[in-house]
């Protein structure tokens, strides 16, 4: 009778069939959490460096065109107080407002004269 008898072979092959697919399993996952981690790094590269850089070069442009003269800053000031009183709304005034809360009395006619 030889070492490995036909159970023992049948045995090994289930074993490594079941080891292969998890095996296959786990190389999957592993696959799918590095493709979220290149994800990741590369969304925090471009979020942390690549728009820090950019903005940088924007501030740069932008005090290179900075306007030379000054603005006159009361006349600013005047500008906007013109603005808010123009956007501001008038509030009523109760004195020419009809109480309906007070009896009213209607005017009496007045008898009309005959010529």
């Amino acid at each position: 009778m030889s070492i490995f008898s036909k159970k023992d072979t049948k045995k090994k092959k289930r074993i490594t069939k079941t080891f292969s697919y998890y095996l296959h399993l786990l190389n999957f996952f592993v696959g799918i959490g590095f493709f979220l981690f290149v994800v990741w790094y590369g969304a925090f590269l471009y979020t942390h460096f690549y728009q820090a850089i950019v903005e940088s070069e924007i501030i740069v442009v932008l005090r290179q065109q900075v306007a030379v003269s000054q603005i006159n800053y009361p006349k600013f000031l005047q500008v906007l107080e013109k603005i808010k009183q123009k956007r501001a709304i008038p509030l009523l005034s109760p004195v020419g407002m009809n109480n309906p809360f007070t009896k009213q009395t209607l005017p009496t006619k007045v008898p009309l004269k005959a010529p």
